[in-house]
């Protein structure tokens, strides 16, 4: 078993609903091991341990509960308007190409003239939002993501294809071996670095972009910004106070940042 897929097994159980599950289903054998033995005192410890973890279910599947989260990995990010980035492109140090990260694929049997495969909705706004920057700008694009799964086409291939069939708009560069954020930074800031370039527009989604951003820094690059699909926040009372499946969804997406942050910070501190 390689390190990545290690990795995501790890981070997988430590989020919800697959945590709070794994909560459950200890207090229940425990649960189980008491009642066999006439423990009284394992008996309620397994109770605690149920109670735990369909708490942790509860809240997580609630929607206020996943805006906050939501809301802290995307806190201090504003869009990048075209106004802005105009601007921007008047200063000395101005940007010089857009990168695009990838954000997933998914199969899709409407893609008869490729390879089968369609970016998930993540990616998908991350390439109609560079599009549109690539049209007021003019930069060039780079896209980047191999294929973290195994029968998978490259994200950065697919990405690619959609850039130029779909949306017109060429990319020069394809970086398709990156795994994860960090091999993002380094396999791309090499090809960048060799035709000039040292400051970039990184187009990811909000709540990925401070990580994503401290490793193109890292590389040696500097990066304006340009977050997708912020969220707004808000929606109906009984929205935000039933559970439901998207603020599960909502909440395991955040969890999976705070958790990448996380293991970032704690990768520096050993450095």
């Amino acid at each position: 078993m390689d390190g990545f897929v290690l990795k995501k097994l790890i981070s997988g159980w430590l989020m919800p609903p697959a945590l709070p599950l794994l909560l459950i289903v200890i207090g229940l054998l425990m649960g189980l091991f008491a009642t066999s033995r006439g423990g009284s005192k394992r008996s309620k410890a397994g109770l605690g341990w149920i109670g735990l973890g369909t708490t942790i279910l509860l809240l997580s599947s609630l929607g206020v509960v996943s805006e906050a989260l939501v809301n802290l990995t995307q806190a201090g990010l504003t869009p990048l308007s075209l106004a802005a980035l105009q601007q921007r492109l008047l200063q000395p140090d101005a940007p010089q190409a857009i990168v695009i990260l990838g954000g997933g694929v998914r199969r899709d049997l409407s893609e008869d003239d490729g390879d089968g495969f369609a970016p998930k909705q993540d990616a998908q706004d991350r390439l109609l939002y560079a599009a549109r920057l690539a049209r007021s700008s003019r930069l060039p694009i780079l896209v980047s993501g191999g294929a973290p799964i195994p029968q998978t086409p490259p994200e950065a291939r697919v990405m690619r294809r959609v850039m130029e069939r779909d949306l017109g708009i060429a990319v020069r560069w394809v970086e398709d071996r990156s795994l994860d954020t960090g091999e993002n930074a380094r396999l791309s800031a090499p090809m960048l670095n060799a035709d000039g370039v040292r400051h970039i527009v990184l187009v990811t989604s909000p709540s990925h972009l401070q990580r994503a951003t401290s490793a193109f820094v890292d590389a040696g690059l500097t990066v304006t910004p340009a977050p997708t699909a912020l969220n707004p926040g808000g929606g109906a009372f009984w929205e935000l106070w039933v559970p439901s499946a998207g603020a599960l969804r909502q909440s395991t997406g955040a969890s999976h940042e705070l958790l990448g942050r996380t293991f970032l910070w704690l990768k520096r501190l050993r450095e």
